[in-house]
């Protein structure tokens, strides 16, 4: 399922906090490629469906990604608990997106933008004991 902040809250909240491995798309509303990207974005998001599909238009949540670089958008974000697996700039290729999404062996020493904290923030749950 492909999660949008303003529409699906509590079900990003809740997948983030079961330690679910997020997968967020920055795009902008007037960026062609990000158009594709969304087509092919959406369908990996059907495909994997034990991950955390966000997509964030960046024009609308400027605060959530102030921290990360946006010179060439498409960014793809793939980040564990702990750990970020990608962080950068993709080409709408479904080949690649998935060769990226399903790494588990790589981990980028890259500063941490905190979506992911941002997106779990407040999270009615997040105070309770698993």
């Amino acid at each position: 399922m492909l999660n949008l902040p303003d529409k699906h809250e509590t079900n990003i909240q809740k997948q983030l906090f079961e330690g679910k491995r997020l997968i967020a798309g920055l795009c902008a509303s007037w960026c062609e490629n990000c158009e594709s990207w969304q087509i092919v974005f959406s369908s990996l998001s059907d495909k994997y469906p034990d991950y955390c599909f966000v997509w964030l238009d960046i024009e609308d949540h400027p605060d959530m990604v102030a921290e990360v670089d946006l010179d060439i958008l498409p960014v793809l974000l793939v980040q564990d608990r702990d750990n970020i697996l990608f962080l950068g700039p993709v080409r709408p290729d479904r080949e690649v997106a998935e060769r990226i999404i399903q790494s588990t062996s790589s981990t980028m020493q890259v500063f941490e933008p905190g979506i992911r904290d941002f997106l779990i923030e407040g999270c009615s749950f997040a105070n309770e004991s698993i």
